[in-house]
């Protein structure tokens, strides 16, 4: 096929910049456009909405929860409970885990209670009772 441009002539030049390029950015597109679409086809929160960001494999404990104040296609804002206000990158929140009090259901508390062997039935029944009635 003759396109009246020798493929020699532009196919070294392109090529150059493309890798040239993609060495300069290195992980930057990849970053900027999956945190584009977590935002917008995986959408785990909304403005308004409280959440927590966790990190996989570590026990949820002592968390913060965040009021999500403002969503832009490469960050995210959000207010903490003593009103500071932080940006969070959203590449950066995609690989977290991120806990949304507001989609979540009602909040569950469990106690783990050891009675003794020797406690009356009664007293169990009792404090069964009490429980359920709280």
């Amino acid at each position: 096929v003759d396109w009246g441009v020798e493929l020699q002539q532009w196919v070294m030049p392109f090529s150059s910049t493309v890798l040239s390029a993609a060495l300069v950015l290195g992980w930057l597109p990849y970053e900027t456009i999956s945190g584009i679409i977590y935002v917008l086809v995986v959408r785990p929160y909304d403005i308004g909405d409280r959440i927590v960001i966790v990190d996989p494999g570590r026990p949820v404990t002592g968390f913060e929860a965040l009021i999500v104040s403002e969503i832009n296609l490469t960050c995210t804002r959000v207010i903490c409970w003593n009103g500071e206000q932080h940006t969070l990158m959203n590449h950066i929140i995609r690989r977290q885990g991120v806990i949304n009090m507001h989609r979540s259901g009602q909040a569950v508390v469990t106690h783990k209670l050891e009675l003794p062997a020797s406690m009356p039935c009664n007293k169990v029944s009792e404090l069964i009772d009490a429980v359920r009635a709280y």
